[in-house]
Order: C-alpha cells, then structure tokens, then sequence
C-alpha cells in the first residue's frame, strides 16, 4: 500500500476525544486504516478557548515526518506544515542575479 496523507481543517475537536463518543468514533475510524494524527496541539486558539480542528493523518513512519504549527496572530486559526524527510539529493540554492 502506497503511504498517503489526509489533512485539513474538519472542524471536529480531537482535544474532546475523552468527552465526546462521537469525537472517539471519529479517531477510532482513522485508527482502523492505520492513520496516525499528528498534530497534538490546538491549532485554534481565542481569548476563551483552544482547540484541534487541522488534522494531519499519517499512514507511514513517524521518523520521517515533521508535523509543525506556525505561531502568528493574524487569525485565530494556525497553519499547520509537514516536513517529509525524504532519501532524495539535496538541492542548493544559486545565486540568479
């Protein structure tokens, strides 16, 4: 099976997987076709709450990944990147000017 990536902003909390049945159900399913989220912290943020509505599922190797959240306060929605580590030559940057 060919590793994939599924992300985007769903709306749906993982930080109340403990409270809500429905949330658990939600992660279990990913967890059923060996997806790993991988952001584990809130990617919303207000004055009165914080939570995780960007998710990241990842069906390969952790090592490989470097799942990050950009800090700003130009939304109260943070982006969230992914680094993938990868065997490929490195490429340099020249000067074009």
């Amino acid at each position: 099976m060919l590793p994939y990536i599924i992300c985007g902003d769903i709306n749906i909390n993982l930080l109340q997987r403990t409270s809500s049945s429905s949330v658990h159900k939600y992660i279990e399913t990913y967890e059923n076709y060996n997806c790993q989220q991988i952001i584990t912290r809130p990617t919303r943020v207000t004055a009165t709450s914080a939570s995780l509505i960007d998710h990241f599922y990842i069906t390969f190797d952790l090592e490989k990944v470097i799942p990050e959240i950009l800090t700003n306060d130009l939304s109260d929605h943070l982006p969230i990147f992914l680094l993938i580590k990868t065997n490929t030559a490195k490429y340099t940057t020249r000067n074009l000017s």
